[in-house]
C-alpha cells in the first residue's frame, strides 16, 4: 500500500451514474471475505472511523459520480479520482491526501463538446502515466462512433498539490 498502509481500498457507487462515492477497505488476504470489509464512517478528532455496515457508511464524494477510477498520483502526492458527471456531461478529476478525503473540488478534464458523440467511462491507466502522473492516460468510451479511445491529459500542479488543466484532454498519439 501507499506509505506502508496494508489495506486495499475500494471506492464504489450504487449502480447507474447518479450516486455518491463510498469507501471500503480490506486486507489483501481478505478480498473474498465480504464480512471482513470495513466502510468509512467519518472522522472523530481527525481519526477515520470504520463500520461493517455499508449502508451506515459516509458518502465521501457527492453524487453524481459515474464510471470512476482511482490512482495514487505521485506527481500530485495525492489520490486522484476520475469520473463522468452525467448532470454536467463532463469528465472530472479530484484529489485527496487520504483515500477518504477530503476531496478537492472537481476539475473538468473533458466535456461533451470536446468528445463529440456522447462520452462515458473515463478509466485511468495507472501503469501508463508520464512524469510520475503529471500526464495521465485514460480510456474514454463514445456513443458515436461506438468505441473506446485512448486519451491523455497533462495536469498543471501548483505548489501544495492543487491541480488545473489548460486545454483539456486530447487523443493520445
Amino acid at each position: 500500500g501507499v506509505n506502508g498502509d496494508p489495506y486495499i481500498y475500494l471506492w464504489g457507487t450504487p449502480s447507474g451514474r447518479f450516486g455518491g462515492v463510498k469507501l471500503a477497505r480490506f486486507l489483501p488476504w481478505q478480498i473474498e471475505n465480504r464480512a471482513a470489509y470495513q466502510f468509512f464512517d467519518g472522522l472523530v478528532d481527525g481519526v477515520p472511523q470504520w463500520t461493517s455496515d455499508e449502508f451506515e457508511a459516509d458518502i465521501i464524494i457527492p453524487a453524481p459520480v459515474g464510471e470512476m477510477s482511482v490512482i495514487y498520483n505521485r506527481a500530485v502526492g495525492a489520490w486522484t479520482i476520475m469520473y463522468f458527471d452525467e448532470n454536467t456531461d463532463r469528465t472530472c478529476i479530484r484529489q485527496a491526501d487520504n483515500p477518504w478525503g477530503p476531496w478537492s473540488a472537481p476539475v473538468t478534464v473533458i466535456t461533451s463538446s470536446q468528445a463529440w458523440g456522447g462520452m462515458y467511462g473515463p478509466f485511468m491507466l495507472p501503469q501508463a502515466v508520464e512524469n510520475d502522473g503529471q500526464t495521465i492516460y485514460f480510456t474514454l468510451s463514445l456513443w458515436v462512433p461506438y468505441d473506446v479511445y485512448l486519451y491523455k491529459v497533462t495536469l498543471n500542479i501548483a505548489p501544495g498539490g492543487s491541480v488545473s488543466i489548460n486545454n483539456g484532454a486530447d487523443y493520445a498519439n
